[in-house]
């Protein structure tokens, strides 16, 4: 008897989770909003590089269904980066003075594209698409001198022999990805792709308050890049709404 009851109980939980399996909406529908971050998990455990606020990645991903199967993106980056360093201590029995250099970098990037979805599963949404990418990055490096007993600065702006080269990026490229949905309109997902950049660099300078005679110019040619890119990075954990 006790056996009999414990199989209908075993037999009733499986119907209703079944039951709640295939009538719970857990993936996207027409009509449907979806806002995306990337996510670095690893980088809560030091596994990843920068600090634990790395466990959110420089992109945010916005999607809109026009269907269940069909969506357009749009993809959003920015990324700033500030260090200071101490070059040179002070030291009044050598007559130096305390020396830094600052090392400023900044991109940002609209990517828009669209995706096309397919079956899949209940919870499972495997999709492709295209995206493309418009760019624009700026690059600093200053450096403080010493002359006598004062405090010059010379400063190379998007320059390759500075904080490296910078300018205006345009790309095409194509993706592959998943969508698991862990609960009803909230799911992880990852994504793959590969695309082709063109980027013209920007003119770079060279500037030195000490002799503005020294004071450079220099213009840049373009680049040209395939390889896997032009795609979320990281994990991707997603709100439809």
């Amino acid at each position: 008897m006790k056996k009999l009851i414990f199989v209908t109980l075993l037999l009733s939980f499986s119907l209703l989770f079944a039951q709640e399996e295939t009538s719970s909406v857990y993936k996207q529908e027409a009509g449907d909003f979806n806002l995306e971050l990337s996510v670095n998990p690893g980088s809560i455990f030091g596994s990843g590089s920068g600090s634990t606020f790395s466990f959110i990645n420089n992109s945010i991903k916005f999607r809109k269904f026009s269907t269940g199967f069909k969506a357009f993106r749009l993809g959003v980056g920015l990324n700033f980066n500030s260090d200071v360093d101490i070059i040179q201590e002070a030291d009044p029995d050598l007559d130096r003075l305390e020396l830094k250099e600052y090392i400023t970098t900044y991109t940002v990037s609209v990517m828009p594209g669209f995706e096309k979805h397919f079956e899949g599963t209940n919870r499972f949404s495997p999709y492709t698409g295209m995206q493309f990418l418009l760019s624009y990055s700026h690059t600093t490096l200053k450096n403080e001198i010493q002359f006598d007993d004062e405090v010059y600065t010379e400063t190379f702006t998007n320059s390759p022999a500075g904080a490296g080269a910078a300018g205006l990026s345009v790309g095409l490229g194509v993706v592959a990805g998943f969508d698991y949905y862990i609960t009803p309109k909230i799911y992880l997902g990852a994504e793959l792709g590969i695309g082709l950049e063109y980027m013209k660099m920007l003119e770079s300078s060279y500037v030195n308050s000490y002799d503005h005679d020294l004071d450079t110019t220099q213009k840049h040619g373009y680049s040209i890049n395939l390889s896997p890119g032009l795609s979320t990075s990281g994990i991707r954990l997603g709100w439809v709404f």
